[in-house]
C-alpha cells in the first residue's frame, strides 16, 4: 500500500515537472520582420509624397537602417 502511495506521487511529481519545464522563447519570424519595415518604410515614403524612383530610394535606404 505505501509502495503505491509512493509511486503514484512520484508518477505526479514527474508528471508536473515535465509541464512546469521552461521551453526556449520562439525564434522571430524573419520574414515577417522583413516584411513589417518594408511596409513601415513605404507608409513613411509615402507620408512624405514620394513617388516612383524616390520613392524607391526612400525605401532602399529605410531597410538598411
Amino acid at each position: 500500500m505505501l509502495r503505491k502511495i509512493v509511486l503514484s506521487f512520484a508518477g505526479m511529481l514527474a508528471a508536473t515537472s515535465f509541464c512546469l519545464a521552461q521551453t526556449a522563447p520562439a525564434a522571430e519570424n524573419t520574414h515577417r520582420t522583413y516584411d513589417q519595415k518594408f511596409r513601415e518604410c513605404k507608409k513613411l515614403g509615402a507620408e512624405q509624397q514620394l513617388t516612383g524612383e524616390e520613392l524607391r530610394t526612400y525605401i532602399a535606404t529605410c531597410m538598411k537602417r
